[in-house]
């Protein structure tokens, strides 16, 4: 006697089986990705032979699996530079000149991993290395960028800074924070290495 095959039955038997392999990818073989927030303060030095900006970075990994970091990079740039008009062309030329906003934008490499943001005497201070954050994991890091025998010092902010990581499952790099760079907030002298706000409204 043939048997007869109920359609509907099939149809429900391969949905729960689809449901069920997209559950186990999605809970234990998903590459998640990185996320980043903006810091409220870092740690400065800005001189023209080598500006060296320490970030309070925490990653956070939105995926199961594992992700290694295999490097960082700073890039700052001029948070005017789209939006000039033609009635103040000749001026903001003219502070570009005074500014070297000219000359953005400014890459500054991984230089080190501070220990605290705060700098003394004692901080450790470590040379750049991969490292891996744990899938739905934190990691939390103070990381120098630095640039030597630089051509302009990025005092006059504010700046658009994008810091970019290069992780081990991609090529290249990816953006991994877009922020605003507020050292015209700056004191306490711009060459002593020391921690400085980024909070505009800080102390208001």
């Amino acid at each position: 006697m043939a048997t007869v095959t109920n359609p509907p039955s099939l149809l429900i038997a391969g949905l729960a089986l689809l449901f069920t392999v997209a559950s186990f990818w999605w809970i234990h073989a998903r590459r998640g990705r990185m996320l980043c927030y903006p810091p409220l303060s870092y740690a400065a030095a800005f001189t023209k032979d080598r500006p060296t900006i320490t970030l309070p970075l925490v990653i956070i990994n939105t995926g199961p699996l594992p992700i290694i970091v295999l490097d960082f990079r700073l890039l700052i740039d001029s948070a005017s530079s789209t939006k000039k008009s033609a009635d103040n062309k000749d001026s903001n030329e003219t502070e570009e000149a005074q500014s070297g906003t000219s000359n953005l934008p400014l890459t500054l490499s991984w230089g080190a991993v501070h220990e605290e943001l705060q700098p003394r005497p004692d901080t450790k201070i470590e040379m750049p290395s991969p490292f891996s954050i744990e899938g739905r994991g934190v990691a939390e890091r103070f990381i120098e960028f630095s640039r030597r025998s630089c051509y302009i010092s990025p005092t006059n902010g504010p700046y658009t800074a994008t810091v970019q990581v290069k992780a081990g499952h991609k090529s290249g790099w990816c953006d991994l924070l877009i922020f605003t760079l507020h050292t015209e907030l700056a004191n306490g002298g711009h060459r002593n290495f020391i921690a400085r706000t980024n909070d505009p409204n800080w102390g208001k």
